[in-house]
């Protein structure tokens, strides 16, 4: 259910104060009405949270998935040190790099775990290796991270990066408080599944079995609120 804030402990008076007139003036100017802005804000919040939900199991598996297809094509190719100091990533992604294991390691206070590394590059970092940049380096490997996908192994790569550009800018209006409430969200839900669903369709009925995302759809207030 939706998390609603009594209107005797707080008013919408007061939340505008608190939260600045701009932040929720697009609120007010959607509903109509104070009252209706403070019902959309509060709507906001709870699928913003639902869907980071959603986002943080299907950023786990993407990115475990791609590590594991680049780890195995490093093997395969001889490689001696973690694959992510190829000399095939870019400038930008070097430096992605460096501060995951800066901070994976404590500053070099102890010792480098790849797991560790995986899990502090940022959603950015996996999006941008299935770049155009990458496409005769890290998409043959990538591309078998998705063997759900109706096309196998010639997965076309734009429709992976389509989607994860997307789920990438709406987990960063998530994680920076910023309105959702004009985007597809269905669209954006869609997004998650299919992409979780070509890498496995069990996980793609996890997810969804475990999100809030589509109650929190119907509930979204109208003008009259």
């Amino acid at each position: 259910m939706i998390p609603r804030v009594s209107r005797k402990s707080i008013s919408a008076e007061e939340l505008k104060r608190l939260m600045s007139p701009e932040r929720l003036g697009s609120y007010e100017q959607e509903m109509g009405s104070p009252a209706g802005a403070v019902a959309l804000y509060e709507w906001n919040l709870a699928m913003s949270a639902a869907l980071f939900e959603s986002l943080g199991a299907v950023e786990v598996i993407l990115r475990n998935a791609f590590h594991r297809e680049l780890a195995l094509r490093n093997s395969q190719r001889g490689g001696t040190g973690p694959w992510y100091l190829g000399t095939w990533i870019d400038t930008k992604g070097r430096r992605d790099v460096a501060t995951a294991r800066d901070r994976a390691t404590g500053w070099g206070r102890q010792p480098e775990l790849e797991g560790k590394v995986i899990a502090e590059l940022s959603f950015g970092f996996w999006r941008y290796l299935v770049a155009k940049r990458y496409q005769t380096t890290a998409w043959p490997a990538l591309q078998k991270a998705f063997p759900m996908h109706p096309a196998g192994s010639a997965t076309p790569r734009v429709e992976i990066e389509d989607r994860m550009q997307r789920i990438h800018v709406l987990r960063n209006r998530i994680a920076h408080h910023e309105p959702i409430f004009r985007r597809n969200v269905a669209h954006d839900y869609a997004d998650m599944l299919t992409l979780v669903g070509w890498i496995s369709n069990e996980a793609s009925g996890w997810v969804e079995e475990l999100s809030r995302v589509p109650a929190l759809q119907a509930q979204r207030p109208d003008q009259t609120a």
